[in-house]
């Protein structure tokens, strides 16, 4: 019975063994699986995030951005956490910091009332220094400057406290205007309701300084670290000392990469604005040269044209006044022989008893009282001096030319005339004017010939606000009684429109007309100050505003 006892105890023996070579092994394994495995592999980690660029941003996808972001990034991939950024007000993500909410909040400067709220990181990351900003009129040269100013600060800041500790150390009179955002910080001292704004030094990196300047003081250093809760897991702190410790002492380059990544994306920003300002000016300012020189290109073709103008009425004046001359001198002599000629017929006449001389005799003198109305005409055209003018109105000559004008015309012409209410009296030339109404409404019979037709004879009074051309040079700003004679013909040619008032010009057959028509049309109204515009087009008909100054 002693060999099975035996045997038994060798075989639990065995078996022992076995099994503490199997516990062994489990446990080596157990090692070095947890000691391979990253410290808090796979831990959530919220982290606060607000707008403060360089440091803490969002660029303009959203997405998380700054030197203390990419930090947070390079222990992430260390150590494998899963990193949620939380965006919001800096005070109320300062308030979840310390209700153990957020994890991790970065960009935090020390203050003992902080540090009974949460834990910091036993290195900063970054140095910051407060600034004041202030309006062109305020100058910031010494801490003792603050004194007796209205300060904006961001609400619960170390700018805040900073300015508090002055006020109850120091006893500066600073009124500190507490707002929620840098922004509204800025909004303040632009809108004159603080006399300056303390920031930090990374606020230039923010776009906002707009017109404000920054004093060169430095009123106080603060490092920025990164804050926990204070009844958070001590390892997320402990862990972030750990890679801040490598980051300063041994791990310089990824260090440096991060601050000039973040430090350059914001210069390279500025040069770009500032180059595509550059360029958006000088596009401006090209565009205004280009603007302006086509402007003035425009002005001078306007100018030539209206110098154009006036040399051609100037010249058309002038022929005018050579041709009124000549006119003149050749009446005078024609008006001697035709004088010679009525003599000497009124002579033979009175010794003649021959009826059938007696009827050329009147023939001849009837030719001749015709060649003195001719005379008289040209006389009237070629005269320089004044004429003798009496208060009448318009009216009055036009009736009178009218009623003339109907027992002549035939009865499918429509004669239409019009007055203003009120019409003034004005010093005219009662004769020229009658003479001038005459020529005027011949021609438009003439033109409309027989058939059915429409002459308009409106009197108007108008106000001309610009200068605008005539036929007689510019028709000046004022008042006028306008006088619209329209009919209904077959209207002027544009290739002779320019030449109608030239004297003894004529479309007529020969022996029809003298020429001297519109030429006494144009002296007439010359005479009175007054000036004449004319529309015409083929096949519709002609229009002629005459134009007489309310002052003559």
């Amino acid at each position: 019975m002693a060999f099975p006892c035996k045997m038994s105890y060798i075989f639990i023996e065995r078996q022992l063994v076995m099994d503490k070579r199997i516990f062994s092994f489990i446990l080596l394994s157990l090692f070095l699986l947890f000691s391979c495995t990253p410290e808090r592999s796979g831990t959530s980690l919220r982290v606060g995030l607000y707008d403060t660029p360089p440091k803490v941003y969002r660029n303009r996808s959203g997405a998380p951005r700054g030197i203390f972001v990419d930090t947070v990034n390079y222990m992430a991939e260390q150590e494998g956490w899963n990193v949620e950024y939380v965006y919001g007000d800096w005070n109320e993500l300062l308030k979840m910091l310390a209700a153990g909410e957020l994890d991790l909040m970065p960009d935090v400067a020390w203050s003992e009332a902080r540090s009974k709220a949460m834990k910091f990181s036993k290195l900063p990351l970054l140095s910051s220094w407060l600034l004041a900003y202030t309006a062109e009129t305020q100058e910031i040269l010494t801490q003792s400057d603050l004194n007796g100013l209205k300060i904006a600060v961001l609400k619960g800041s170390y700018q805040e406290s900073f300015l508090k500790e002055l006020r109850e150390k120091e006893g500066y009179r600073i009124g500190i205007v507490s707002m929620d955002s840098y922004p509204e910080t800025v909004d303040a001292v632009v809108k004159s309701e603080a006399d300056a704004c303390v920031v930090g030094r990374f606020f230039e990196y923010s776009n906002d300084s707009r017109t404000l300047t920054p004093s060169p003081l430095i009123l106080a250093i603060s490092p920025l670290y990164f804050a926990a809760p204070l009844k958070g897991d001590p390892r997320i702190i402990a862990t972030v000392d750990k890679y801040l410790s490598r980051l300063m002492s041994e791990d310089h380059d990824t260090y440096n990469r991060i601050l000039s990544e973040n430090l350059q994306r914001f210069h390279d920003y500025y040069r770009r604005k500032i180059l595509i300002i550059s360029f958006s000016l000088t596009l401006l300012i090209a565009f205004l040269a280009l603007g302006a020189i086509a402007f003035l290109r425009r002005q001078i073709e306007i100018k030539a044209q209206e110098l154009f103008r006036q040399k051609e009425a100037m010249d058309h004046i002038h022929r005018m006044n050579l041709l009124g001359q000549l006119s003149s001198e050749i009446a005078h002599d024609f008006n001697n022989i035709l004088c010679g000629i009525s003599g000497y017929m009124e002579l033979i006449d009175q010794i003649n008893e021959n009826e059938e001389i007696r009827g050329m005799i009147a023939e001849v003198l009837e030719a001749e009282s015709r060649g003195e109305k001719i005379i008289g005409r040209i006389l009237s055209f070629g005269r320089n001096s004044e004429t003798e003018k009496e208060p009448a109105r318009l009216s009055a000559l036009i009736r009178e030319v009218t009623g003339l004008l109907r027992a002549g015309f035939p009865s499918s012409i429509n004669i239409i005339t019009g007055y203003p209410d009120n019409e003034p009296d004005l010093m005219l030339d009662t004769d020229g004017v009658h003479e001038c109404l005459m020529n005027l409404c011949t021609n438009a019979l003439q033109a409309m010939g027989r058939e059915k037709g429409e002459l308009e004879l409106i009197l108007e009074e108008k106000h001309v606000p610009f200068k605008k051309e005539g036929i007689i040079g510019p028709i000046r700003p004022g008042a006028y009684l306008v006088l619209k004679i329209r009919d209904t013909g077959s209207g002027i040619p544009p290739e002779i429109l320019s030449r109608i008032f030239e004297p003894y010009f004529s479309t007529k057959k020969q022996g029809e007309g003298t020429g001297l028509g519109l030429a006494v049309v144009f002296n007439v109204m010359k005479q009175h100050g007054g000036n004449i515009e004319i529309r015409s087009v083929p096949g519709v008909g002609t229009t002629f505003f005459l134009y007489f100054p309310r002052a003559i």
